[in-house]
């Protein structure tokens, strides 16, 4: 083996090991409610992912998988936010018409 290879193959692990703990992280984020911070992490591992094992890769799918479950449960939590962000406007206006 030379040292290329050696040094290929360490480089290879080193990835895979970077990508297995952020993904970790990420789904931690995402348990405690972190979903921008876990989108954000899900995007780097696909990326690392796509890179070292190919875009058909069963942990590349995964990992697409996965970012577009936090960008639905992201999206999810806005689109509560925003009805009852639009709820509470909506009692305040028609309270405003009754005291006129």
């Amino acid at each position: 083996m030379t040292s290329f290879s050696c040094f290929y193959e360490l480089h290879i692990i080193q990835r895979r090991c970077t990508e297995y703990l952020l993904a970790n992280l990420a789904e931690t984020y995402w348990t405690q409610g972190r979903l921008r911070e876990a989108e954000e992490l899900e995007m780097q591992v696909m990326k690392i992912s796509k890179s070292v094992l190919g875009e058909e890769h069963r942990d590349t799918l995964r990992s697409i998988a996965n970012l577009q479950w936090y960008q639905d449960a992201r999206y999810k939590k806005s689109e509560t936010i925003s009805r009852s962000w639009i709820a509470n406007m909506w009692r305040r206006g028609k309270e405003r018409l009754h005291r006129e």
